[in-house]
């Protein structure tokens, strides 16, 4: 298996993310050997099983990479910085992004988002955990979307062009980390306004579901877009 390791943090990518949460969870101690390979076999994205069979001493080599190139950030110029409801300093995220060739615009007004949008961060929360455990590339995805098209945008066929899930893989493998770091900030300085809007959301989505029960007996739930 080939291991590219990242120089530093700029170049690590959101599927990289559960490394860190796996290290945040056996926090700070002396690793033993097996818990550095279940370190590495996150950041490789491989079932733990899966990982191949190196030297303890290449296990530690691997894994002192990634940390230091977790520790390493260059620094930026002239970046606007905002406080969020933690108290953190964060970077305001990118008006808009390109990957692929194509580019993202930022949504900043959660307020202006159709229902469909809230309906589907509540599936999400459920499907993937509150906040994104599981899936947090969903989480960009939802505030980013194609320039031009709204969200959901469906063709005269009624079939959604740019779907969320599409989105969010595109997200995973593209998007740096640290940029997503600094978005985590924004969407959470934004969760009084987004809370209320999820709240109307989730209820509108359960009657929804009870009228389809009614009618048909099953209650299905919708997808997300």
């Amino acid at each position: 298996m080939e291991i590219k390791i990242p120089k530093n943090i700029t170049e690590m990518r959101i599927k990289h993310l559960a490394f860190i949460s796996k290290l945040a969870e056996l926090g700070e101690k002396e690793y033993s050997i097996s818990e550095i390979r279940q370190m590495n076999a996150a950041f490789l994205q491989v079932p733990f099983d899966e990982f191949p069979n190196y030297r303890p001493k290449d296990d530690i080599r691997i894994f002192t990479t990634i940390c230091k190139a977790i520790s390493t950030k260059p620094k930026k110029a002239n970046e606007q910085t905002f406080i969020g409801p933690d108290g953190k300093e964060y970077i305001e995220p990118d008006e808009s992004v390109e990957y692929n060739g194509i580019i993202y615009t930022l949504r900043k007004d959660f307020t202006k988002l159709p229902t469909s949008w809230y309906m589907d961060i509540d599936i999400a929360f459920e499907m993937h955990g509150e906040g994104f455990e599981k899936m947090p590339e969903l989480m960009a995805a939802f505030c980013y979307i194609e320039k031009g098209l709204l969200y959901g945008q469906k063709d005269k066929n009624k079939v959604v062009i740019n779907s969320v899930m599409d989105r969010s893989k595109v997200f995973a493998e593209f998007m740096p980390l640290d940029k997503f770091m600094n978005l985590q900030g924004f969407f959470l300085w934004r969760w009084h306004v987004l809370q209320p809007l999820l709240m109307e959301a989730r209820a509108k989505r359960k009657r929804i579901q009870n009228q389809n029960q009614n009618k048909n007996g099953n209650g299905k739930k919708r997808l997300i877009h």
